[in-house]
């Protein structure tokens, strides 16, 4: 690693979760997907969208913002996966030793998943349907590789003109409305 890279991760020593680094997190991810996202669309060479791809995964901010999501926001932050874990940052020390041992097994790709838990939950007419609940460990991984796909599903629903809006971040029935109505103003 370059002297310049390893100045770049001395940062993750002083993090805390407050607002205004958690939105200084937001808007460096943001920047990288902006620039993954427009990299896609103008079809520059592979390599260099490969390199970004690279550089959105083995981000600090976008690790700190998939902790951040799985330990604080998530509703199942108290549920444990098979390996009954549940990570509770208290001290810096503890986040400082979680975004560690992260960045070694995610930036050198040995990552192992964990199975999921399985638990039957009952449903009305009494039959149950089965939910899986991964370890914590692997939400945030998930969270990590969510930040590319979701860039590159973008891309490609704009390129071939799907106009999906089921299941995207930031889409809601409104303006798959508001479309529609702008459809049938055209006589389309």
């Amino acid at each position: 690693m370059s002297g310049h890279a390893v100045r770049a991760y001395e940062g993750y020593k002083k993090w805390r979760f407050t607002p205004s680094q958690i939105i200084k997190a937001r808007k460096h991810v943001e920047y990288l997907q902006k620039t993954l996202f427009r990299a896609l669309k103008e079809h520059w060479k592979l390599r260099v969208i490969n390199r970004f791809r690279l550089l959105l995964k083995n981000s600090y901010y976008n690790k700190i913002l998939s902790i951040y999501k799985v330990t604080r926001l998530n509703n199942g932050k108290k549920t444990a996966g098979i390996d009954g874990i549940k990570i509770k940052i208290k001290s810096q020390s503890q986040l400082n030793d979680l975004t560690r041992r992260l960045f070694a097994d995610v930036n050198r790709d040995q990552w192992k998943p964990k199975p999921n838990r399985r638990i039957d939950i009952p449903k009305p007419d009494g039959t149950t349907r089965p939910l899986g609940i991964p370890t914590q460990r692997d939400r945030i991984v998930q969270g990590i590789l969510t930040t590319i796909l979701e860039t590159e599903v973008e891309e490609l629903i704009n390129t071939n003109k799907l106009g999906s809006y089921g299941f995207r971040r930031k889409m809601s029935t409104a303006e798959a409305i508001n479309c529609l109505a702008a459809y049938a103003y055209c006589g389309k």
